[in-house]
């Protein structure tokens, strides 16, 4: 397996490919998030769905080499509303 910072580096890659192949499409998405209260329930739920996948990484990583921290569902919720974030600020601009 990749170490976490390649991996890191090319879910972001992709992820940012992915928005400029379908702008369009996420720009109108993130335009009915902001309106929409249902919108807005999937597109939470969907951000949602990946938490505990990313706090398994997360207590991997850390395993008995990083002190004790934030419960990693803290940290995971955290860093995928930063990815929410970027992904918002690099389509509307």
């Amino acid at each position: 397996a990749q170490p976490p910072r390649l991996r890191i580096r090319a879910m972001l890659e992709a992820l940012l490919d992915t928005v400029d192949q379908h702008r369009y499409l996420l720009q109108a998405m993130l335009e009915a998030r902001a309106t929409t209260p249902a919108i807005r329930e999937v597109w939470d739920d969907a951000r949602e769905a990946f938490v505990a996948g990313v706090a398994a990484v997360i207590d991997s990583e850390r395993g008995d080499r990083a002190p004790e921290g934030a419960p990693a569902s803290v940290v995971a919720t955290m860093l995928l509303e930063f990815n929410d974030r970027l992904l918002e600020r690099y389509t509307l601009g």
